[in-house]
């Protein structure tokens, strides 16, 4: 009788345990899907990065050295400053830019396609605590002096026009940035279209 018992139990522990694996695999494919996507391809976003109009902006040009990743987003805030440019894109391209803004968190800058700078690994493990955050910059700032920050451009469905975010850091009321649109001209060339905010501190 008692081994009658053990074998639908033995059962029902087998069948948890593929049940739990088979937890464990979607959670593994979800956040694989967390990862950078490509909505938009290499060449295009590098293209506006290294190009000569993204390359003459002041705020840009003042850093060698540039993060590979941006540090801070706010989902839900409208950080990119989508309602100031609300004439310039359809409801089409602000879906695009939203969703690419999403995706720009797992963005990394890539030093064999990036021009004219240098490519400093950010440390995410020392923004745990203000304290480990504060001495992280203090030892950055001590080696490079100054670093850039430039945020994924963000392009509209045709990506002739974008969206992007440049900064700079040298220190305590040494920092720099602003928000800007730029636009392919008719030579296919990437020029400044709009400066949507500038801040400096």
């Amino acid at each position: 009788m008692k081994k009658h018992l053990l074998i639908p139990i033995f059962l029902l522990l087998l069948i948890s345990c593929k049940k739990n694996i088979e937890n464990k695999v979607e959670i593994k494919k979800n956040h694989r899907t967390e990862k950078y996507q490509t909505f938009v391809d290499n060449q295009t976003i590098y293209g506006l990065i290294n190009s000569e109009a993204l390359n003459e902006n002041d705020v840009f040009k003042f850093c060698n050295n540039v993060l590979n990743r941006k540090t801070t987003f706010y989902i839900g805030y409208d950080t990119i400053l989508l309602k100031k440019v609300d004439t310039l894109f359809s409801q089409e391209d602000k879906k695009f830019i939203s969703k690419q803004y999403r995706n720009g968190i797992h963005f990394i800058l890539e030093q064999k396609l990036l021009k004219h700078k240098n490519v400093v690994e950010y440390d995410t493990t020392m923004i745990a605590t203000k304290e480990k955050s504060e001495k992280y910059w203090g030892k950055l700032l001590e080696k490079y002096q100054c670093i850039g920050l430039v945020s994924m451009p963000l392009f509209n469905l045709k990506k002739d026009m974008a969206i992007v975010q440049v900064g700079y850091n040298c220190g305590i009321h040494c920092a720099e940035g602003g928000t800007y649109i730029y636009k392919l001209n008719e030579n296919g060339k990437w020029e400044l279209y709009l400066t949507v905010e500038k801040w400096i501190t």
